[in-house]
C-alpha cells in the first residue's frame, strides 16, 4: 500500500513540473501580460500599459540617418572665396641687356608693333627691349573657377574703385571674364552683366591697371577693312573693348572668347559689345587685373 502511494505521489509531482515548463510557442507569453508589437520600420517593443521599451532602428532608418548627417555636414561647410590673381606675363631674358643678367625673370608691361618690342619691368625699373631678348611662355589655361556677383562687388570695394559715371567695367584676365557693374539710386553697386572675353595672347598681352573709357567708334578699323571689329570703346593707347572679329561686310569671322586670343584688345561677344557700346558712357572706370 505504501509503495503504491509513493508511486502515485512521484507521478503527480512529475506531471506538475512538466506542465510548468513553457514550450517555444509560449515563450512570448508571460504572467505580466506583456505583448509584443512588431513594427516594420521601428522594431519597437510596446507594453500593454502604453510604456515603450527602447527602440532599435532598423537598417533603413540607420541609412536615412547617415544620409541626413552627410547632408548636414556638407551644407555647413563654407565655400572658399575665389581669389583674383594678376594676369601678369613673366618672361626670361635670353641674354644680358641693359645690365639685366641672362635668364633673369622680367615682367612684361606691354608690347609695341604686335610683339616686336616690349616694355618690361625688372627690380622696379622699366626698360624697352626687342623681342629677341625675351623668351615668353605660351598662353596659360583659363581659370574656370567662378566668382559670385557678391564676391565681384567685394573685390571692387577692396580695391576702392570709383567711377565718374554710374558704371564700372572689370576684366579678370585669368578667368577671361568681364563684369559690368552699375551703381543704383541708393549708391550700392550691382553686377548687371557678365561675359566671357578674349584678352591678349602672352606675346601681345592686355595692359593691366585702372583706366577710363576715352572714346567710342562703331568700327575698330576703317569701315571696309578686310579684318575688323565692331563697337569699339577705347581704354588707353591702342587698347580697346570691341566685338569678336568681323570681315569687311561686318560678318563674324572669329568668334573666340574664353581664352587669350587677341593682339591686346579685349574681345567680347557681338551682342555684349553692342550692348556695352550703347549703355556704357565715356568716362566709365575700367579695372583690368
Amino acid at each position: 500500500m505504501k509503495t503504491k502511494v509513493m508511486i502515485l505521489l512521484c507521478i503527480s509531482m512529475y506531471v506538475l513540473v512538466f506542465n510548468s515548463q513553457p514550450v517555444r510557442g509560449d515563450l512570448l507569453e508571460k504572467k505580466e501580460n506583456v505583448k509584443v508589437e512588431v513594427v516594420k520600420k521601428t522594431s519597437s517593443i510596446t507594453l500593454e500599459n502604453g510604456i515603450k521599451q527602447k527602440t532599435i532602428p532598423n537598417l533603413e532608418q540607420k541609412q536615412k540617418q547617415s544620409n541626413m548627417e552627410k547632408n548636414v555636414s556638407t551644407s555647413v561647410v563654407p565655400q572658399a572665396t575665389p581669389k583674383v590673381t594678376s594676369g601678369v606675363v613673366y618672361a626670361k631674358t635670353t641674354s644680358a641687356v641693359y645690365g639685366i643678367p641672362k635668364y633673369s625673370t622680367v615682367e612684361i608691361l606691354s608690347d609695341r608693333g604686335n610683339g616686336k618690342y616690349y616694355y618690361i619691368k625688372y627690380k622696379g625699373k622699366t626698360y624697352y627691349v626687342t623681342k629677341r631678348y625675351l623668351s615668353i611662355p605660351p598662353n596659360p589655361k583659363t581659370d574656370k573657377s567662378i566668382m559670385t556677383n557678391e564676391q565681384v562687388i567685394a573685390y571692387i570695394k577692396s580695391r576702392k574703385v570709383t567711377s565718374k559715371t554710374n558704371f564700372i567695367i572689370f576684366t579678370d584676365i585669368n578667368r577671361q571674364k568681364t563684369y559690368f557693374i552699375q551703381k543704383n539710386s541708393s549708391g550700392a553697386y550691382k553686377v548687371i552683366k557678365t561675359t566671357l572675353s578674349a584678352t591678349g595672347n602672352n606675346v601681345t598681352p592686355t595692359i593691366r591697371g585702372q583706366f577710363a573709357i576715352q572714346s567710342k567708334r562703331t568700327h575698330l578699323n576703317k569701315k571696309g577693312s578686310a579684318i575688323n571689329a565692331m563697337y569699339a570703346m577705347k581704354i588707353t593707347g591702342a587698347y580697346y573693348y570691341h566685338s569678336v572679329l568681323t570681315n569687311k561686310y561686318d560678318k563674324i569671322i572669329n568668334n573666340t572668347v574664353g581664352r587669350r586670343a587677341s593682339h591686346g584688345c579685349i574681345r567680347n561677344p557681338m551682342d555684349v559689345a553692342k550692348w556695352a557700346y550703347q549703355t556704357i558712357p565715356i568716362g566709365t572706370t575700367v579695372l583690368i587685373v
